[in-house]
């Protein structure tokens, strides 16, 4: 580097620039060769920075706005710099940094519409999905798997926001409206599903209440036939009322099985019984049978 510049009697030292020279600086109480050294210093240090620069330009994990900060700097440092050594060849450098800045901000920016295009399409399947599951006919929903899998979308939507990956305003914007629409849709008709179940659970109690009543009447009765009558046309009622609430269904069943179970249990004690008084007459007419057969052996 020292070979770009010389000292004059003064001590004054110059650099090579272009096709004439300009004064450097001065290196007080020093030997022309230890200034002319000094100034050659701040030059490799210069251009080493440069260097270094340019050998950061292929590393993936160096951005182009560190490399950009970087160069800004050098530019700074590198502006008719106060130093001795090759300044054209410092010159080429910073001329392929910027080249180099170019293309690797073009990489960048096409990386990022590559990755804004696959998040677009990624959040496009949650909408989608969002949609699919809020289309469903109300009769076909199976509501506690699609609740569970809306609110998973949910989840999906918030980790993409929070990624690194930032889509446009407008894109994201319009693909929230249509993922909340999906999503209110679906809310507002299982609203509206369940409170008409309610609704019809609670009229299917009403009903249930009054054949278990009319059960719990007819358990003490001992008109044997036209009362199991009575309960068989109850039991296609209670079938044919459809279901309340699990709970109001178990508790209302036990009091109609068990009003029923009362009264067939006292009719079959009934029938035993006959049975048992019965069993006495048809000793007597086998016996009165063995007798006649000894009368009369045919």
């Amino acid at each position: 580097s020292a070979a770009f510049g010389r000292v004059d009697e003064e001590g004054k030292v110059y650099v090579r620039d272009g096709e004439g020279e300009r004064e450097v600086g001065s290196y007080p109480d020093a030997t022309p060769d230890e200034a002319l050294q000094y100034f050659a210093r701040k030059y490799d240090e210069l251009y080493a920075s440069a260097h270094l620069l340019h050998q950061r330009l292929d590393v993936p994990d160096v951005s182009a706005k560190e490399i950009g900060d970087g160069l800004k700097s050098l530019r700074e440092h590198a502006h008719e710099p106060n130093v001795v050594g090759d300044l054209p060849a410092l010159a080429s450098l910073i001329a392929e940094l910027e080249a180099g800045l170019t293309a690797k901000r073009q990489a960048e920016s096409a990386h990022r519409a590559e990755a804004k295009q696959a998040a677009a399409a990624e959040r496009e399947k949650i909408v989608a999905e969002a949609e699919t599951i809020a289309a469903q006919p109300v009769e076909k929903v199976q509501w506690k798997q699609s609740t569970a899998r809306m609110r998973a979308l949910l989840d999906e939507w918030k980790a993409h926001q929070r990624g690194k990956v930032r889509l446009d305003k407008d894109v994201e914007s319009a693909m929230w409206q249509r993922f909340s629409k999906a999503r209110n849709g679906f809310d507002k008709t299982r609203r509206a599903h369940f409170a008409q179940l309610e609704q019809s659970r609670g009229e299917v109690k009403h009903v249930k209440e009054d054949l278990v009543v009319q059960a719990e009447r007819l358990s003490t009765s001992t008109d044997w036939n036209a009362t199991a009558g009575a309960f068989k046309r109850l039991m296609d009622e209670w079938r044919r009322a459809g279901r309340a609430g699990r709970a109001d269904d178990d508790r209302l069943w036990e009091r109609f099985r068990a009003a029923q179970d009362a009264f067939f249990n006292a009719k079959d004690a009934e029938a035993a019984e006959e049975d048992e008084a019965h069993r006495g007459n048809l000793e007597v007419k086998e016996a009165i049978l063995a007798e006649a057969q000894a009368l009369l052996p045919v």
